[in-house]
């Protein structure tokens, strides 16, 4: 889980991109706080992460049919995210290892809670 799907494209030089793309969309975001003097917020968001894992394919026809399984997001790669001149970023439920869903494609997606 730990490493990148896409390390080896900076090993290997028929790899023309080592660039991975993420697709991150907010499906609830709520402002929490506001600091006036530090000029900041704070925002609760509820965010699903799609990408790519060239890693997690398989052929569902030599697997009784299956063509999606979920299991628990702390078991595979994710990609670290970062919206712009954010200070950091924190999962609000830290005792809830949320699941992603890994299509026979490579397809990963991933619901979570952040603040």
């Amino acid at each position: 889980p730990q490493a990148s799907p896409y390390v080896s494209r900076l090993k290997n030089p028929s790899h023309s991109s080592t660039s991975l793309s993420v697709a991150f969309r907010l499906t609830q975001a709520v402002i929490a706080s506001v600091n006036e003097r530090d000029d900041s917020i704070t925002v609760l968001v509820s965010a699903n992460y799609k990408w790519h894992d060239p890693r997690l394919v398989w052929n569902p026809s030599e697997h009784d049919g299956i063509t999606a399984i979920s299991m628990r997001s702390d078991a595979v790669w994710k990609p670290d995210v970062y919206p712009c001149e954010s200070f950091k970023v924190i999962n609000v439920l830290k005792r809830v290892i949320p699941n992603v869903v890994i299509h026979h494609d490579g397809g990963v997606a991933l619901d979570t809670y952040q603040m």
